[in-house]
């Protein structure tokens, strides 16, 4: 069963291997590989154990959009109409 997108993660709960691949929708091996290059951190416990605190930052780690506090990025630029037609004329 894949754990929905939706469902909270509890706070102490500590996740195997398996059941964060199917809360990712990866592989056994993507999260081992994930394991083994730092990215997440995990507990040998008999088998790799994942607790809730460090899945949850595995996932706003890896968010395309970046967070950092204090910082402001720019918007990008708009394209007017002159510019957009004179590279279409190209």
């Amino acid at each position: 069963k894949i754990m929905p997108m939706s469902e909270k993660i509890s706070e102490d709960k500590l996740y195997s291997l398996q059941e964060v691949a199917k809360h990712l929708r990866v592989s056994e091996r993507s999260v081992f590989r994930y394991i083994h290059s730092g990215k997440l951190r995990a507990t040998k416990i008999g088998y790799w154990r994942i607790s809730a605190k460090d899945l949850r930052a595995f996932l706003l780690g890896s968010a395309n959009v970046l967070q950092h506090i204090g910082k402001q990025f720019p918007a990008p630029k708009a394209v007017s109409k002159k510019r957009l037609e004179k590279s279409k004329n190209k």
